[in-house]
């Protein structure tokens, strides 16, 4: 699921990219700061998952659902989790350039901080909403970011989108029905 909810925020930003600048070439790519060898990778505009961290105030508790058919049965409960996405422009002969992209990609997500399936049709109808907000890092915390990302300081901006639910899907069983004689109160 995670791929799915980042997926879907590459392509919706490029989109907006595409209508804001239609010269350009230049499109949001799934990318690693670094290579393994420790050099720079080579990108323009870089979308990275940095941290994931579970939503435990929204923890979903249930362990029963309703199948197609409508019957009951028993399923883990999903978890909900913050995905921590890092947008990095490496535009190194146009630093001003590189300011206007990333711009952009804060004007994107102060326009669109929330996607549900009736504002978004292609957002994947197993995702109910995704929250984006931007995410700021005190000079420390963002020392400590770049350093354990081994790569110099980019323009960049930090976003937490919230909610992205991951469930599996397999029945553990079914549940069993409830009938008045299924059921024993104790009494002799």
């Amino acid at each position: 699921m995670i791929n799915v909810a980042l997926k879907f925020l590459r392509d919706e930003l490029n989109q907006y990219l595409q209508k804001r600048k239609p010269s350009s070439t230049h499109k949001v790519e799934f990318t690693y700061l670094t290579k393994n060898d420790g050099q720079g990778a080579d990108f323009k505009l870089g979308m990275s998952l940095v941290n994931m961290e579970e939503e435990r105030k929204v923890k979903d508790q249930s362990f029963y659902k309703e199948s197609p058919a409508g019957q009951p049965i028993r399923v883990h409960p999903e978890v909900k989790i913050n995905l921590y996405v890092l947008f990095t422009v490496k535009d190194e002969d146009q630093y001003e350039q590189a300011l206007e992209y990333l711009s952009l990609i804060v004007q994107f997500f102060q326009a669109n901080p929330y996607f549900n399936g009736q504002t978004h049709p292609t957002l994947d109808a197993s995702i109910q909403k995704l929250i984006a907000e931007l995410y700021t890092l005190s000079f420390e915390q963002q020392n400590n970011l770049w350093g354990s990302l081994s790569t110099r300081y980019l323009p960049s901006a930090l976003y937490k989108i919230r909610l992205v639910a991951v469930q599996e899907v397999n029945e553990l069983d079914i549940a069993p029905s409830l009938d008045a004689s299924s059921i024993n109160l104790g009494a002799n």
